[in-house]
């Protein structure tokens, strides 16, 4: 949802998500589950976005850790460009992460996305997918 470099903000579609947790938690909770949510920024931009959003779930950190990348939560950019699901995604973004009026071109969150995956400066990326049909 949050990348460590993003600086407009997080995913719309991953935002969506966070926006129909709380009411499942619930739900979660009484079958004796937890739900946490985790974003690669720092915890800082994280509380402040949650406060903006109004979500009351759990949502940490992994920042400067290798976390999300010891359980397969998100990718090197050598792993992304060998998968061609998240390949297909860089190469021709949904149309909810494109701009312009008939949505063609990429928006700066993918070019950002992009620029990560294929700069040598940067060790880690990470890519949020969603299902196609």
């Amino acid at each position: 949802m949050f990348g460590p470099d993003y600086e407009l903000g997080a995913c719309p579609r991953c935002s969506n998500l966070g926006d129909e947790l709380d009411a499942t938690r619930v739900h979660l909770n009484h079958r004796d589950v937890t739900l946490i949510c985790f974003s690669r920024a720092p915890i800082d931009r994280l509380i402040a976005y949650k406060g903006r959003m109004g979500w009351q779930f759990p949502y940490v950190s992994t920042y400067g850790t290798e976390f999300p990348f010891d359980f397969g939560l998100a990718l090197t950019p050598e792993q992304a460009q060998e998968m061609p699901e998240v390949k297909g995604m860089f190469n021709n973004p949904p149309r909810g992460l494109r701009t312009g009026g008939d949505r063609s071109e990429p928006s700066s969150r993918t070019a950002c996305a992009r620029a990560r995956a294929s700069s040598p400066s940067r060790a880690r990326t990470e890519a949020c997918t969603t299902p196609t049909r």
